[in-house]
């Protein structure tokens, strides 16, 4: 396997540490490149604080206020660059560390173009259903709004777990076999891990399509090095926004996504943003299947500061 480049989002979290833990554990294993990157949201800052006329006191407060809170956020940035090169030391997989300022969105995306991978924490939503989200507020962690732009795989860790033992692949038959299959068939190869392969039906005859696609597979895997593939299939229902599977915490979850018209999807057809805030995976990785006329342009935003 060539020397897999990772960038990792730092941040003070719990989940960002069990990620950095997934990208040093590969290392141990694997030919592996780990940069980290910081964003100081200057862009968030100045939103949250500034208005576009004075009305009960005039803008100097704001801008006080604003010089202090950057000069903090500024700090932890520093402060988690450092403890981050402290943990990777003078390990080869040690990529460095950038400290960057303006959109988080905007400035990951732009530094994922040099990498193979991106890797987050994240923190699930703790509702029992998207439903109930819906009525109570709504959320966008930097994950979700991420998995929505990202050109690159992006892998994001929600809760601290031990190597992966197995990679379960979520597909449906209607999209054929998608071309990201190849590299999440690679990974298992490379961790020595086997893969599943699961066909999610909706139940309106699909389920007959399942043998001309493991046909295709047979197929795929002629000039490849891949062990074979279980496979298993799960009908789901349409409304559902994911299927109901039983899997062991040391699995790694993979799906495809899927840009549709000005969205982005699972290939389960539920949008990616829904999808990263209220699946209950420990980790899951999300692979772009971007066509060149319909990919997802960069976030838009103000230019970066620095």
């Amino acid at each position: 396997m060539k020397e897999l480049s990772i960038l990792l989002c730092l941040d003070g979290s719990a989940q960002c540490k069990y990620a950095m833990d997934v990208c040093f554990e590969w290392a141990r294993h694997l030919p592996v490149r780990v940069a980290a990157q910081h964003v100081v949201d200057s862009i968030g800052l100045w939103d949250f604080l500034a208005h576009d006329e004075p009305g009960l006191v005039g803008s100097g407060l704001y801008m006080a206020a604003r010089e202090a809170m950057y000069r903090e956020l500024r700090s932890i940035g520093e402060t988690l660059i450092e403890v981050y090169n402290s943990h990777a030391g003078s390990s080869s997989a040690n990529g460095g560390a950038f400290l960057d300022e303006g959109s988080p969105v905007r400035e990951i995306y732009r530094r994922s173009a040099d990498y193979d991978l991106v890797v987050i924490g994240h923190h699930p939503s703790q509702l029992r259903s998207p439903a109930e989200e819906r009525r109570r507020f709504a959320r966008f962690s930097l994950a979700e709004r991420l998995a929505y732009y990202i050109k690159r795989p992006l892998l994001i860790v929600q809760a601290r777990s031990e190597p992966w033992r197995s990679i379960f692949a979520m597909l449906t038959v209607r999209h054929g076999l998608p071309a990201s299959l190849a590299g999440i068939m690679d990974l298992g190869a490379a961790l020595e891990v086997p893969v599943t392969i699961c066909f999610v039906t909706d139940g309106d005859h699909e389920e007959e399509r399942i043998p001309e696609r493991i046909a295709a597979l047979k197929r795929l895997r002629a000039d490849s090095k891949w062990p074979a593939p279980a496979i298993a299939s799960v009908r789901n229902s349409v409304s559902s926004w994911t299927p109901s599977v039983e899997l062991a915490p040391d699995t790694l979850v993979a799906l495809p996504m899927l840009d549709v018209a000005e969205s982005r999807e699972t290939a389960l057809g539920v949008p990616v943003d829904l999808f990263v805030r209220h699946a209950p995976y420990p980790a899951i990785l999300l692979c772009p299947e971007v066509a060149p006329q319909a990919q997802a342009q960069a976030p838009a935003g103000k230019a970066r500061t620095r």
